[in-house]
């Protein structure tokens, strides 16, 4: 796999994630966040491996924690000496979101167009997309895992007449077949 980007630590992080992807398909609570170390089930994965994760890397990522249990994950990083930061996230079956996104969808504004999701980890189709990821201060995805050399994934992107990419969007599936979330993306 390749194609990282950013920082030393962010690519050395995506490195370690990536070659973590048998660990994480095969362990209950891992799950794949793409650009370091995550779990889904913090009971199920156990603290044991989440320490040991924190201290190589300085940083941990928790996918679809349930509500009430988010201060109590809050108070154990502290302890630890960890920040906890969050963004709220939706749930819906795919009949209810493809309802919801084809009311977004419309024609795209004049000097935009759809651009093919890449195929190269390490092509300027795919830079061009961690560059404005990055610039927009968002942690790149590693080459391997917007192209889908990293399993099951969609990335779209929209580029303007002088090929700049304007837009980018990713999606795939983190969660392993032990997560009761193995069929969300």
């Amino acid at each position: 796999m390749a194609g990282y980007f950013g920082t030393e630590t962010q690519q050395r992080l995506q490195a370690c994630a990536e070659a973590s992807a048998d660990f994480i398909a095969t362990t209950p609570g891992a799950c794949q966040v793409g650009r370091m170390m995550g779990s889904d089930d913090v009971d199920r994965l156990g603290w044991e491996r989440i320490d040991a994760f924190l201290e190589r890397d300085g940083v941990f990522g928790f996918r679809l924690i349930a509500t009430e249990k988010i201060d109590d994950l809050r108070r154990a990083l502290a302890r630890r000496g960890y920040r906890f930061d969050c963004w709220n996230v939706f749930v819906a079956d795919r009949a209810s979101a493809e309802t919801a996104s084809r009311r977004l969808m419309q024609k795209l504004p004049d000097g935009l167009t759809e651009l093919d999701m890449p195929k190269d980890a390490e092509g300027g189709d795919v830079r061009r997309i961690q560059a404005l990821m990055n610039s927009t201060g968002i942690v790149p995805f590693s080459g391997s895992m917007l192209s889908g050399g990293a399993g099951q994934t969609t990335t779209v992107a929209l580029g303007d007449e002088q090929g700049n990419v304007v837009a980018a969007a990713h999606g795939y599936l983190p969660h392993n077949a032990h997560s009761r979330y193995h069929r969300y993306a």
